[in-house]
């Protein structure tokens, strides 16, 4: 939220981290924390440098005949897409995508893929 009380407001943030896990739905990909996410850390009164959206799922939390591995293998490119719905209002943001797999295996994708200097 933004501060408008001395002796903060007139400062700008240099970064926000927003972090979520597994926030995926019971039937369908469930991105409404997302994009609510977006929108606030993105919000122009915010006055927020760089935004980092951190997003985690752990595989192992789902059993694999409910339907919801076809889901998350689905789930970087979706963030991708809402990314890209929102590309002129996110120049200043980043969303990582890093999933565990299992045992020593990871998938990691940084949105967009440009701007993954900004992580390391």
């Amino acid at each position: 939220m933004q501060v408008k009380e001395p002796p903060y407001y007139r400062h700008r943030l240099k970064a926000a981290f927003e972090f979520g896990l597994n926030a995926i739905g019971t039937t369908r990909l469930d991105l409404r924390h997302f994009r609510k996410d977006v929108e606030r850390l993105t919000n122009a009164e915010n006055k927020v440098e760089r935004i980092y959206l951190l997003f985690f799922v752990r595989r192992q939390d789902y059993l694999a005949n409910s339907g919801l591995i076809q889901m998350i293998d689905r789930l970087p490119e979706k963030l991708e897409h809402e990314f890209e719905q929102n590309r002129d209002r996110a120049s200043n943001l980043v969303v990582v995508y890093a999933e565990y797999l299992s045992l020593g295996s990871k998938r990691l994708k940084i949105i967009p893929e440009n701007r993954s200097s900004w992580i390391g």
